[in-house]
């Protein structure tokens, strides 16, 4: 019980129950300081699904995390959720309108360790990573490939609510039900990534709140810098309930030698009691791999594998396996690197003027000392063993 013996607690015990009807919970560290916790904050209860972060998610709506403000400087039907309305503005409150910098952000999209949570200025303390559930994953893309490690890339989709965006297309109203995901590089070269979804599967996300500047003109970013950048793990929802089935490629890069062949394992699995015949068909935009998948088709009771080979000349190529059953249809991605060398000088040439001048006078000293050693040593030889008219090739 809290003791009201002095008149001056009781602005405090007043703004206190203010804060608590409010939704908003108050820490002080003195009474000159109160930080105040926004509801999302109290509520990042749900454990990360991966090892590599031990931060705790706030578990939101698609809608709750992007907002339901439209960009008001944008033109229908190119309009997409603005900042001002996220759940998590992590750069503080901003104008509706408003595009922040992404240099700006707590943390960097590309970091492995992204914190728990931010404190803004005002003291408002924000959780980072968030859980999303029910969403469908849309086509995937992999982007800048190799430009920070040889044979990574972003695994890039938008994810979209199937209900309220069944054609998750990338103009309004859809735009505010659809956000951008990034599988990071980074993570994928520390070994901390999660797997590639499989396109058209529901799932449940978890990734860190981000907000990218660059994009928020950009069709295929819905017209909003919202991402969750990193993903940092997804798992099959738990909420769907429609027979259904999913495929993951383990592992989903394969590094070769030029001119050998490799393999990854394609697991088809039911979903919601799914029982019915899958067929397997693999594709490549470029030439220059040849791939088989045995077997080419799968019957599900259980989860069943079929195995992807490939082999193929120096580069990398992304193979498409699709499965398909009545009106169902379903891909994963794997990516088969076979490196190729290269034989390279630096720099590719050098001027030696200088270094044949000391070296002729490198030899004319050596070739001086060695006439006075033999006129010591042979006296009364007149001509010396030792020949040399001045000139020095340096090449023999």
């Amino acid at each position: 019980m809290i003791p009201l013996s002095r008149a001056s607690d009781k602005p405090i015990i007043l703004l206190a129950l203010i804060l608590s009807i409010s939704g908003v919970a108050t820490l002080t560290a003195g009474l000159d300081s109160p930080v105040a916790l926004s509801p999302f904050a109290t509520q990042a209860t749900s454990p990360s699904w991966n090892p590599a972060t031990s931060c705790n998610a706030v578990v939101l709506t698609l809608e709750q995390y992007v907002g339901a403000v439209a960009n008001p400087a944008q033109k229908q039907p190119n309009v997409g959720a603005d900042y001002s309305g996220g759940a998590l503005i992590l750069e503080g409150a901003k104008p509706a309108g408003t595009n922040p910098q992404s240099t700006s952000w707590p943390y960097s999209k590309r970091s492995t360790s992204p914190p728990c949570t931010v404190t803004l200025s005002n003291g408002t303390v924000l959780p980072t990573l968030v859980e999303i559930h029910g969403v469908k994953v849309g086509a995937l893309s992999d982007d800048e490939c190799g430009t920070v490690f040889r044979n990574q890339c972003d695994q890039t989709f938008n994810a979209c609510n199937a209900n309220l965006a069944p054609n998750c297309s990338s103009s309004y109203p859809d735009t505010m039900h659809k956000f951008h995901s990034e599988i990071d590089m980074y993570w994928s070269n520390s070994g901390i990534a999660p797997p590639r979804p499989t396109v058209g599967t529901i799932v449940d996300l978890q990734g860190f709140a981000y907000w990218d500047d660059a994009h928020v003109s950009d069709s295929w970013h819905s017209f909003s810098g919202w991402e969750l950048h990193p993903l940092t793990a997804w798992r099959l929802s738990q909420s769907s309930s429609s027979p259904d089935f999913s495929m993951v490629a383990t592992p989903s890069t394969v590094k070769l030698t030029a001119g050998s062949s490799g393999s990854s394992s394609i697991t088809v699995s039911p979903l919601n009691g799914f029982k019915g015949t899958v067929t397997l068909v693999s594709s490549s935009s470029a030439g220059g791999v040849s791939c088989s998948l045995n077997p080419t088709s799968v019957v599900l009771g259980g989860s069943q594998n079929s195995t992807l080979s490939c082999s193929g000349g120096s580069g990398a190529y992304s193979v498409v396996v699709t499965g398909s059953s009545g009106s169902l249809s379903h891909s994963t991605t794997v990516t088969f690197a076979f490196p190729d060398f290269k034989i390279s000088a630096s720099p590719a040439s050098i001027n030696t003027s200088h270094f044949d001048e000391r070296l002729r006078r490198h030899y004319l000293s050596d070739a001086l000392v060695l006439q006075r050693i033999q006129r010591v040593a042979q006296p009364n030889q007149r001509n010396s063993r030792i020949r040399w008219d001045g000139q020095f090739n340096p090449h023999g």
